[in-house]
């Protein structure tokens, strides 16, 4: 994956666009990787053994991510974990004790500086899982942009079974909903439920298409439905019903943030 980035000067004024290389590596950790830590850490203290190897997760993070946190990241694990104790959200399980020993450990313990990693790597790849089955159903900001921020940032980097494997755990967790008399949606209908539609169906090769535009242009796309508003000028409200909207796949990986698609009237066949 390529992408334009400024040249500096020695005068710090951009002069011009050269293209950088994404080889795939991570080098430091940013946004994306201090947020699937995070979501990861809060599914993994409240949650059984559900997939392979989770078993020795604090001992992963520590040992890979340690370093490379800064000492207000670090201050911020520790407490979350301690919050966690003291609240007793995590009672009846020993992994909160066992995360907080295991965090609160010398700085000694952890002699390596923080290593290169390739993205989506088997363990960055079960983080992922973690982070996805915290967030979805939950209906906050952090949450329901989660699937465009994998989007951005990861995309590129999953291989087919990877894609797979996501597909079939949220399709794992519609079921529960389903089975538990509740509605299969991705926390509220109006405001969550797209974002996890639009996500699933774009992982899922099955669900893509190909179409012809009243143009002439034939594009891959794949179709979601959901609870969509439309304002009324005469009420004065946005009234919301259930519909089909078709997304063209490759401007849904391209501005995963954005909400581009084809209205109907568009496609020839």
């Amino acid at each position: 994956m390529t992408k334009k980035v400024k040249k500096i000067d020695e005068n710090g004024i951009p002069c011009c666009s050269i293209t950088s290389v994404d080889d795939g590596i991570v080098k430091s950790i940013g946004d994306f990787e201090d947020t699937i830590l995070w979501m990861s850490m809060r599914y993994w203290m409240r949650n059984s053994k559900l997939y392979d190897d989770d078993e020795d997760y604090p001992r992963h993070f520590t040992c890979r991510y340690w370093h490379g946190l800064t000492s207000i990241q670090k201050e911020k694990f520790i407490n979350d974990v301690k919050r966690e104790k003291e609240y007793g959200w995590g009672s009846g399980s020993k992994r909160v004790d066992i995360l907080l020993e295991t965090l609160e450990k010398e700085e000694e313990d952890f002699p390596l500086p923080f290593e290169k990693y390739p993205k989506c790597d088997d363990f960055e790849f079960l983080l992922i899982r973690m982070a996805i089955s915290y967030a979805c159903g939950r209906q906050t900001i952090a949450a329901v942009t989660l699937p465009e921020e994998i989007i951005e940032h990861r995309y590129e980097f999953l291989s087919d079974e990877q894609k797979n494997i996501i597909v079939s755990d949220l399709e794992c967790y519609l079921d529960y909903l389903e089975k538990n008399n509740m509605k299969r949606k991705f926390g509220n209908e109006r405001v969550d439920d797209n974002t996890w539609q639009k996500f699933m169906t774009a992982l899922d090769i099955r669900k893509h298409e190909e179409v012809q535009l009243t143009n002439g242009e034939t594009v891959t796309v794949f179709r979601t439905t959901s609870m969509r508003g439309h304002w009324n000028e005469e009420k004065r409200i946005n009234e919301f019903a259930e519909e089909e909207v078709i997304y063209p796949l490759n401007e849904y990986l391209k501005n995963p943030h954005r909400e581009i698609f084809i209205p109907k009237e568009n496609i020839k066949w």
